[in-house]
């Protein structure tokens, strides 16, 4: 099931607290996804608009047996992680110098999206963690 990214509030009582809690990066993960019972591709998580996805990270277990992993959003499936080689468990970062992906720098959602991770492999497991800001556009406040 997917992970509702939540921003943080946009007042909060206390001297600097709510530019605090704007400015700041928020650490969201997954339910872990079993290949063996979960369909590919898998909604990871729900992302409002004016949201900036620093970074998105793919763990995958160790007895994961795919030979590869992408995510993305609908429309362009490998927008965020396109690393069609993955030979081992480990960590696979959108960061990553590897990373051939559109938006490996970062991407800021403009409308809400569905962070969705596609894979090939049948046993193991995959767990996701994002790091955001929820406040991409100063002008803007979320409801």
């Amino acid at each position: 099931m997917a992970k509702d990214i939540k921003i943080n509030p946009a007042y909060a009582p206390g001297k600097g607290v709510a530019e605090a809690l704007k400015h700041g990066a928020s650490l969201a993960f997954s339910d872990t996804i079993h290949p063996s019972s979960d369909s590919s591709p898998y909604v990871m998580f729900n992302i409002p608009h004016n949201t900036f996805i620093a970074d998105l990270i793919i763990e995958t277990g160790t007895s994961y047996n795919g030979s590869y992993i992408i995510a993305g959003f609908s429309g362009d499936s490998d927008a965020l992680i396109a690393d069609t080689i993955v030979a081992n468990a480990g960590t696979h970062s959108m960061k990553n110098g590897l990373n051939s992906a559109t938006y490996r720098g970062g991407y800021n959602a403009s409308s809400d999206q569905k962070i969705y991770v596609a894979y090939d492999g049948s046993t193991g497991t995959i767990k996701g963690y994002i790091v955001y800001y929820g406040y991409s556009n100063e002008n803007y406040v979320h409801p």
